[in-house]
């Protein structure tokens, strides 16, 4: 499995590895347990987080930051996504760049 950088600053290349390599940033980063209201917060990823402790979160384990109070408007480019993912389990991956996808 291969991962690159969307957020366009780095050209690297990221590379799957073991899981047991990002369990301390894992744990870290999701020792806080976030309150389940609803203030939702747009990251830089384009994803909409409940709320900014769920955004914290991401940017603990991911580099994910804030871009806009609010929910995410849909990009104007379609993506190349697959149809859907609702039924996907979510589990961490650990890349060689030591984030958590």
């Amino acid at each position: 499995m291969l991962f690159f950088n969307f957020r366009g600053l780095s050209k690297r290349k990221i590379f799957k590895v073991d899981t047991a390599k990002c369990w301390s940033r894992i744990d870290k980063c999701t020792k806080e347990q976030c309150e389940d209201m609803e203030d939702p917060v747009c990251g830089t990823d384009a994803k909409t987080y409940k709320n900014p402790c769920e955004l914290q979160q991401a940017s603990c384990l991911k580099g994910i930051q804030l871009a806009h109070v609010g929910r995410c408007m849909p990009l104007l480019v379609p993506q190349d996504c697959p149809e859907s993912c609702e039924n996907e389990p979510e589990r961490p991956t650990c890349g060689s760049d030591g984030n958590v996808y």
